[in-house]
């Protein structure tokens, strides 16, 4: 399973890092250029609004699935149709209820269109993410690696060409462009839902009321992990608008940056969509007596050297060229950009951990405890933002950030290393500590060598690659000698 892992993930960051790039700093960071950070606040701001009431619409069906299909894969032909069913049925409520909460909220008239295109927009892409969830299940990970980017390649080509021609790109508005984002979405669900193995003549939909309650309830404390999560990611961007003087401005600062962190938590996000189907399998073959050579620790050791050695190379970078990356990408970008993206890309290793351990923990079936860790994160993080924003801005924002997705990281570490039997898991903890001022370094003199942005990056990426490999984070140094050795003799 560790060489499948390696395999599987090497495809999916070939193929994400390949487009996704392209995508967040071609299509929208050009949209926001094009339509102004205000604009651009407002449609982060409403998005991110609706994304707050996302767990009605998905109701945990896609973690649930995804953990249990892939122990049990045969159950997709008899649990689909009414999976289907349930979720039409729960988007509908989702839409009510995210228009009601808009307007409790006082919107503004202006902005109803894009909160009904959000609504739809979300919708859909939950609908992609559950057939994707099927796909994996069936053992399909490399497919489930090309659907993770259709709909950014349809975007790339639609809305890349509208920026690239200086009359469509003036008509270019925030709603103009979620449009966009709905068609291109849809057309990865029809890609993923004939990418689906089932019996010939089978019916997608077929409302069973009594199996619709029984998924139900088995689904919701997987809900609730969704909600408290999405809470905990959405909710700074929620509260800064009101909470600051500079309004949509702020907000769209924050988004200006929180856009180059989604950059590395896209990755974090491949390292589960591939972790959360093989450690279900793991876990089943343990419990049945076949996991004697530790293959579920093993996974973990792995997953977790790579997203450590890849989010703190990065933040440490970052760190040192804030203000160069801000300038680069954003017109109107000035030192305060440079320092909120400074702070918040150190969410990206509380982000990375809670990747793969959160992975395990569902896995594992831990709703109960991972909820409980997100209501205490979630009242930090709200209490946090009050306290920082009025003064700071989206720069309070963003320390808010680090510090509560950092409890949430090394929270699921440490219970993920309770229940594999041992309070650390192989080398990491002291490979961590010789690796981050080890990194640091690097940045500094790339910083201070005056290098363009792109050759300080490429020198970042081949530096950690090799203190990362010398510390263990990236591969067991002494097996990689015996390997040397071996090939020598």
């Amino acid at each position: 399973m560790r060489r499948e892992f390696a395999i599987n993930l090497v495809l999916l960051l070939a193929v994400n890092l390949l487009i996704k790039p392209i995508y967040l700093f071609g299509v929208e960071v050009g949209v926001q250029n094009a339509v102004g950070p205000s604009d651009y606040g407002r449609y982060g701001q409403w998005l991110s609004f609706a994304f707050l009431f996302g767990v009605i619409y998905d109701l945990g069906l896609q973690n649930f699935n995804a953990v249990t299909m892939s122990k049990q894969p045969e159950l997709l032909r008899e649990r689909l149709p009414v999976m289907l069913s349930l979720k039409l049925v729960a988007s509908l409520g989702y839409a009510v209820v995210v228009v009601v909460a808009a307007w409790l909220y006082g919107i503004d008239a202006q902005d109803w269109p894009l909160v009904g295109l959000a609504i739809l927009y979300l919708a859909v892409l939950s609908l992609l993410q559950l057939l994707r969830t099927n796909v994996a299940a069936q053992g399909n990970y490399r497919l489930n690696s090309l659907l993770s980017i259709v709909d950014k390649v349809v975007l790339l080509f639609g809305v890349g060409a509208i920026l690239l021609l200086p009359a469509w790109r003036e008509a270019l508005t925030v709603e103009r462009f979620f449009i966009a984002q709905i068609v291109a979405v849809l057309i990865a669900c029809i890609l993923a839902a004939a990418s689906t193995e089932r019996t010939g003549g089978e019916r997608w939909w077929r409302w069973d009321p009594a199996g619709a309650r029984a998924l139900l309830k088995q689904a919701l404390p997987y809900g609730l992990v969704l909600l408290l999560t999405t809470a905990l990611v959405h909710i700074d961007r929620v509260m800064i608008e009101p909470l600051s003087s500079a309004g949509h401005y702020e907000t769209g600062k924050y988004l200006g940056a929180y856009r180059l962190l989604d950059g590395i938590n896209m990755i974090g996000f491949m390292f589960a969509t591939l972790l959360v189907p093989m450690l279900s399998k793991l876990l089943a073959q343990r419990s049945e007596g076949h996991d004697a050579g530790g293959g579920v620790r093993l996974l973990l050791q792995q997953a977790g050297g790579y997203i450590m050695a890849l989010s703190v190379g990065l933040a440490a970078w970052t760190s040192f060229h804030a203000s160069d990356i801000t300038a680069l990408l954003y017109d109107e970008a000035t030192a305060s950009w440079g320092q909120t993206l400074a702070w918040l890309m150190w969410t990206a290793v509380g982000v990375g951990l809670a990747y793969v351990y959160g992975s395990y923990l569902l896995a594992h079936q831990q709703t109960r405890w991972l909820n409980r860790l997100f209501v205490v994160a979630l009242f930090l993080n709200v209490l946090l933002n009050f306290l920082l924003i009025p003064r700071y801005g989206a720069v309070g924002a963003a320390g808010a950030t680090v510090l509560t997705q950092a409890i949430v990281g090394f929270g699921e570490y440490f219970r993920s290393a309770s229940l594999e039997g041992a309070w650390r898991m192989g080398r990491h903890g002291w490979s961590v500590l010789v690796y981050l001022p080890a990194v640091l370094g690097l940045s500094y003199l790339t910083h201070h060598l005056e290098l363009s942005v792109g050759l300080s990056l490429a020198s970042q990426v081949a530096g950690c690659a090799v203190i990362g490999l010398g510390v263990g984070l990236l591969a067991d140094p002494r097996s990689l000698w015996a390997r040397a050795k071996a090939l020598r003799g």
